[in-house]
């Protein structure tokens, strides 16, 4: 079986990204795209793909509000995709519904494709459609509660092939190793496929500071820091682990250092 497979990002770089992971898949064929919601919810009525990918963050009509439209027996396999982790929930682990961060991983994108295979089946008919909009549905509902109630700040990572939450407050450093990045969060550390410009970007809490071109820290975890000899900073954590600062960033941490100056006192 062949996906149809249907675009929807407001950005040309993000609908080009897509395009070219769907490319990489040989039973993959892209039947359009589009770079609006509005336009979307008619087109992919009008074409009735067998997934659609939606970028979340898309104004004025955004991806989950084009997902909320459509109506069952028009309803694809969604696969949203976001560079905002804060839009993803629980809910995805629903039927016919996934998601991908930006920027696109090949390996999560197929592994993607595959779990839209397994959970579409051969065909979408009618039942599978109606299925399929429900668990939608149920996303939509639960991302929007989460974006309501302040559920928006914990960093999602692919460890194993699974999704896992980590609360900002317990992350303690993420370290650069290789081709991969080490988050060590509440005394575990978790090996994570990305890059750290990658995982700066998405930890987008003020407390989190790059320190060095391999090291973020949590500056709300800091126990001491002390200036070296070369302006660079010898940084203890509160759980004894110690870095040191690279020389291009002792500006930020001057900063840091200012501003916990001129905090008032509790």
């Amino acid at each position: 079986m062949i996906l149809r497979t249907f675009i929807v990002d407001d950005e040309a770089a993000g609908r080009l990204a897509v395009r070219s992971q769907c490319e990489a898949c040989p039973d993959v064929d892209v039947v359009g795209e589009c770079d609006s919601g509005r336009a979307a919810i008619e087109r992919i009525r009008d074409e009735r793909p067998d997934v659609a990918f939606l970028d979340i963050k898309m104004r004025p009509i955004s991806g989950l509000d084009v997902a909320a439209s459509l109506d069952p027996q028009d309803m694809p396999a969604v696969v949203f995709v976001t560079a905002y982790d804060k839009y993803a929930v629980r809910a995805f682990d629903l039927n016919a519904v996934d998601y991908v961060l930006k920027p696109l991983d090949g390996e999560r994108f197929a592994r993607a494709i595959s779990r839209v295979r397994e959970r579409i089946g051969h065909s979408l008919t009618l039942t599978v459609r109606a299925a399929v909009a429900e668990a939608v549905q149920n996303v939509v509902r639960d991302l929007r509660a989460g974006a309501r109630h302040g559920d928006t700040q914990r960093l999602l990572v692919e460890i194993g092939g699974q999704a896992r939450f980590l609360a900002p407050e317990d992350i303690e450093c993420v370290m650069a190793q290789r081709n991969y990045v080490v988050v060590r969060a509440a005394g575990t550390e978790h090996t994570v496929r990305a890059t750290l410009d990658a995982l700066e970007q998405r930890l987008t809490d003020p407390r989190f500071l790059r320190v060095h071109r391999s090291v973020i820290i949590n500056t709300a975890l800091v126990k001491s820091m002390e200036k070296g000899f070369h302006g660079e900073y010898l940084i203890e954590m509160k759980s004894g682990r110690t870095f040191t600062s690279g020389r291009t960033y002792r500006r930020r941490l001057r900063r840091l250092l200012l501003r916990s100056r001129l905090a008032p006192e509790a």
